[in-house]
């Protein structure tokens, strides 16, 4: 049997420990990868740069303290797997933008998981219609815990969740 699935979540791998991982992922059978709370400067960046040689289906880089600026490379990322989780990472809707422009062709992305980055109903508008636009069928995207003031934006095509 093959490891599928590899939580090492919680785990300070720092920079160079990401870095081993990801480097590790690439041509391997895993399939879920679960590295919240990693502490690591460049973690988008580390697995946008062998997720194309991997088998990954499911990233979660969730707790990473990523921000707008740390966003390169996702459009990788979003291109080869079904669901990426950044929840818990300081994205507001400056992030929310950048990411909806990496949207720009039809993806593998199916579910994305933004709860908890500090999104208001403007980001979340934002996400929704270009996650619509490029997705084939239905697609999920989790926005709980963001700013809702006067509503939840509705897209045709996406699923939008949200609890507090």
């Amino acid at each position: 049997s093959s490891l599928r699935s590899l939580n090492v979540s919680g785990n300070s791998l720092l920079s160079s420990g990401v870095s081993q991982l990801a480097t590790a992922v690439q041509g391997s059978p895993v399939e879920s990868l679960y590295v919240a709370g990693s502490h690591a400067d460049d973690v988008v960046h580390s697995f946008a740069m062998v997720v194309k040689k991997s088998s990954l289906k499911m990233l979660d880089l969730s707790f990473n303290n990523i921000s707008p600026s740390d966003l390169g490379g996702l459009d990788k990322i979003v291109d080869h797997v079904d669901s990426l989780c950044l929840a818990s990472n300081p994205l507001g809707d400056l992030g929310a933008s950048k990411i909806a422009a990496m949207f720009s062709r039809t993806m593998k992305l199916r579910h994305l998981d933004v709860s908890n980055s500090q999104l208001t109903e403007k980001g979340i508008e934002t996400l929704a219609t270009a996650f619509a636009a490029n997705s084939n069928g239905e697609a999920t995207l989790n926005v709980s815990c963001s700013t809702i003031a006067k509503g939840m934006p509705h897209v045709e095509g996406v699923h939008v969740t949200f609890t507090m």
